[in-house]
């Protein structure tokens, strides 16, 4: 299997690329707290689901961390509750929009996670995806230097081409694919170096970012 970088685009934010797609739509919002880091977001204004649920018609937030959804609660964020995404039909409803900001690499069961998002997805629905991309100028320096550091968290990685594949093979089909960038407060000097690296090439950029359709559906 042959993927070409051309075809991707370059995001500068991922956040703005996700609230562009969510206008007017009603949204799941898998991995909501963004924890361990939930109050330093709230309080850097970076939180994703507070944007999410500013810009779409509706958003539910789910997560797998109680103490980080009660942090969310203290800080009148109460649109989010706990759920797995394997039992993710309990929730009884259908969605225009399912998004997952860096959350499909600390799954066991991809497969299982994206057979599931197909059943709460309306007719017409996106998947929108966010990853590190392994690809990217960070590991490239690290695999320069000899070393390799990442989130203990983390049980999978993913280049665009394995991505795009993992999602083909579950029966989703590819809508828009994309280099880019997580918005942040600060940007040091090695960040922004980094940056326009990505700029440059984007397929050094630190994130891939989709979006994909059930692979039955048309898209409009």
């Amino acid at each position: 299997m042959l993927v070409k970088y051309k075809e991707a685009s370059f995001v500068k934010d991922r956040d703005q690329y996700f609230l562009e797609k969510v206008k007017g739509k009603s949204v799941l919002h898998i991995g909501a707290c963004n924890s361990p880091e939930t109050q330093m977001q709230i309080d850097n204004k970076l939180l994703l689901h507070s944007k999410l649920s500013e810009q779409s018609k509706d958003c539910l937030g789910i997560d797998i961390c109680r103490e980080s959804i009660e942090i969310m609660k203290k800080n009148n964020i109460t649109n989010v509750i706990f759920c797995d995404i394997e039992n993710i039909e309990s929730l009884d409803k259908k969605f225009d929009i399912v998004i997952m900001g860096e959350v499909i690499e600390h799954l066991n069961n991809v497969g299982l996670a994206l057979e599931n998002i197909q059943k709460v997805l309306n007719k017409n629905g996106e998947l929108l995806i966010s990853t590190p991309n392994l690809f990217s100028f960070y590991w490239l320096v690290g695999n320069i230097k000899n070393y390799e550091a990442f989130n203990s968290d983390h049980r999978v990685g993913y280049s665009m081409g394995l991505l795009q594949n993992m999602l083909e093979k579950n029966n989703f089909r590819i809508i828009d694919k994309n280099f880019g960038f997580l918005p942040r407060q600060k940007w040091p000097l090695w960040r922004k170096f980094f940056f326009q690296v990505g700029k440059l090439k984007p397929s050094f950029a630190e994130s891939l970012i989709f979006s994909a359709s059930p692979a039955t559906q048309k898209h409009q």
